[in-house]
């Protein structure tokens, strides 16, 4: 063979949502020099990356490029063997190939996610709902399913035992009945407790809540002291129908994010109660959250899926650090590798560009500058002018999409930003600290915090009414400390990423000639997305 390959160690042990390492060694036997290539092939190209990508060799000559496998955490790969193979290539007389083989052994996870639908019911009769659970885990799923306490409503639940693939989900039916009936008052709401207890796994607990009427409505006993005072007093009644009044509780009725938790999540229609309506003018409302979906919401949805990145394949960004503070760049490979976390996608660093994007358009296509793909997401510090109470601090979202595909973005940070108008004080690097409660403030806004939320939007996340979501979008009000994606925010991006499965991508260009060959027609480039939002201190 003129040219061997293999890899050192053969066989690599990972979890799902970690790092593998290993080396791709090569020789060339052959009596000239060679420039080798390498591809990851088969189901872990996906989520594997070899640096660097060719290898220059003299006669007789080794070398080491560096193989680095990610596999998300999310139903796929399946936990066990996973076949590594990375081909190398080099030119001859014609293009000659070998591979070099070895295994990656995945862990088994247990994940699951669990919703009860509705999540309130009426009494009067058995309450029925249906509990949903989805196995987020990369092995089968064997679960428990029983009432979470002795007291309150009793529940039957058919089947008491689930089995699910991973990436599936499976149904138990849940009948609730109240333990005695109430007789006067307005009624009361019984909460209720479905324990979903897996082998191997941790507890999930999931509320509901049961509503009570009363037999006797609460205004009738004091209806009916009214007439008999009136009776006594020698009042007349003349047919007169007494009712409560419209609005027993005498103040407005509350806004969305008033009410107690979040929407729930449909897994047959996951937008359904999660979509961003509102948009940038969320930010001209006094009280923006009363507009928006409590905890997690969808920038751009057709009917119940949301536009979002193929999550299947690497996402590649680039970085103008022309402006950047001296801790930006930092700031943004630490803000990838969260986002990495919460949404199981693979993000790969191009290194740094001088492209700009003044206005609020950019191509998705750029072949001069990037090559024959789709060009990478753009991040950048730009001038936007600060210190006004409606200052702008980031701005960020797709930038290019396609039949429901993001293909690329942008993030945009503001280094006029100020934090302290009377100091001028600019945003402070990094993502803040553990201390304090409530909103941050002005000067708890940094630069991680904006690009978490700014990244947010780019891979297809809306604003949030919660504050403790870092997609809530008046920065200085959230309350999460330090800044990352938490409860609220991490079901939406599972929603966005790998554990949503994957999704064709299409290739750029006419059929010409593709980075290997030549690539499929597709329609020409679509045009750049519309402006994207922006994020206020």
């Amino acid at each position: 063979m003129t040219v061997e390959a293999f890899l050192e160690p053969e066989t690599l042990s990972v979890e799902s949502g970690a790092s593998a390492r290993c080396e791709v060694r090569v020789r060339n036997n052959g009596n000239a020099p060679r420039e080798l290539g390498f591809r990851i092939l088969g189901e872990a190209s996906a989520w594997t990356t070899v640096f660097p990508r060719t290898v220059s060799l003299p006669p007789g000559g080794e070398g080491v490029a560096r193989l680095l496998a990610s596999p998300p955490r999310g139903p796929r790969p399946l936990a066990g063997p996973v076949p590594l193979t990375v081909e190398v290539s080099w030119r001859g007389a014609d293009v000659q190939t070998t591979v070099a083989e070895g295994t990656l052994e995945v862990a088994p996870m247990v994940q699951l996610s669990a919703v009860l639908m509705p999540p309130r019911g009426a009494s009067g009769e058995p309450s029925r709902h249906l509990l949903v659970v989805e196995n987020r885990g990369n092995t089968v799923l064997r679960a428990s399913v029983r009432s979470g306490g002795a007291n309150g409503p009793v529940l039957d639940i058919d089947p008491s035992r689930l089995t699910v693939a991973p990436g599936e989900s499976a149904d138990a039916g849940v009948t609730v009945r109240a333990p005695k009936t109430v007789l006067t008052g307005r009624g009361s709401e019984e909460v209720f407790q479905v324990l979903v207890e897996p082998d191997g796994g941790s507890v999930v607990t999931v509320e509901g809540r049961l509503h009570r009427e009363s037999i006797v409505p609460g205004w009738l006993p004091k209806a009916a002291a009214g007439v008999l005072a009136l009776a006594l007093t020698g009042g007349l009644l003349r047919g007169t129908v007494l009712s409560p009044s419209s609005d027993d509780t005498g103040g407005a009725a509350p806004g969305r994010a008033e009410l107690s938790g979040a929407a729930p999540t449909d897994p047959r229609c996951v937008t359904l109660g999660h979509e961003d309506e509102v948009g940038n003018s969320v930010h001209k409302e006094p009280r923006p959250e009363r507009l928006l979906p409590y905890e997690y919401s969808f920038m751009r949805v057709s009917g119940c899926t949301p536009t979002r990145f193929n999550p299947c394949e690497p996402i590649h960004f680039v970085i103008n650090p022309a402006k950047a503070p001296p801790g930006g760049p930092g700031d943004v490979q630490a803000a990838m590798a969260e986002l990495a976390r919460a949404t199981g996608m693979t993000f790969v660093d191009d290194g740094t560009t001088d492209e700009t994007m003044p206005g609020n358009t950019r191509l998705s296509y750029q072949p001069q500058r990037y090559g024959n793909r789709w060009a990478p997401i753009l991040i950048a510090w730009e001038s936007q002018g600060g210190g006004g109470e409606d200052q702008t601090v980031g701005r960020g979202g797709a930038t290019g999409f396609f039949n429901g595909v993001i293909l690329t973005g942008y993030v945009g940070l503001n280094v006029d930003a100020i934090v302290n108008p009377v100091k001028r004080s600019p945003l402070q690097d990094g993502f803040g600290t553990a201390s304090g409660s409530g909103p941050i403030g002005p000067e708890g806004v940094t630069w991680g915090r904006v690009l978490l939320h700014e990244l947010g939007h780019l891979v297809g996340l809306g604003h949030a009414g919660n504050h403790a979501t870092l997609m809530y979008p008046q920065s200085a009000a959230q309350t999460t400390r330090p800044a990352k994606f938490n409860a609220g925010d991490l079901p939406g991006l599972r929603l966005l990423g790998r554990e949503a499965g994957c999704l064709p991508t299409p290739q750029p260009g006419v059929g010409t000639p593709g980075p290997a060959g030549p690539v499929n027609p597709t329609p020409s480039p679509p045009a750049p997305a519309p402006p994207t939002p922006n994020h206020h201190s």
